[in-house]
């Protein structure tokens, strides 16, 4: 099946065990040198690479808990990417925390 192939999730539901264990089987074959590759996954469930901060319309008049709770991170990670960014909000400047980090 896999020289033929198949998908990871195919042979799986044939085989009546996970994902994780095909995958890790394929892995120990691939090291043997009794297959040439990992099958392809079908359906993947990587991270989504949408900005959670396009969303947000009037960032320099909220606070960060406020922007937290419209994007549903905590109020760390908003801190961590207003930061990065460079911007600011009404209760924190990512701008000058970004000057003093690169100093």
């Amino acid at each position: 099946m896999v020289n033929g192939g198949s998908y990871v999730e195919e042979i799986a539901e044939a085989l009546g065990k996970s994902v994780n264990s095909i995958r890790g089987k394929a892995l120990s074959l691939l090291r043997s040198g009794d297959i040439n590759a990992i099958p392809k996954q079908k359906e993947t469930k990587g991270s989504s690479k949408a900005d959670p901060l396009a969303e947000v319309n009037d960032i320099d008049n909220m606070t960060v808990e406020a922007i937290a709770d419209e994007i549903g991170k905590t109020v760390r990670g908003v801190k961590t990417m207003l930061t990065r960014r460079g911007l600011t909000c009404s209760d924190y400047d990512g701008a000058a925390r970004k000057e003093k980090a690169s100093s």
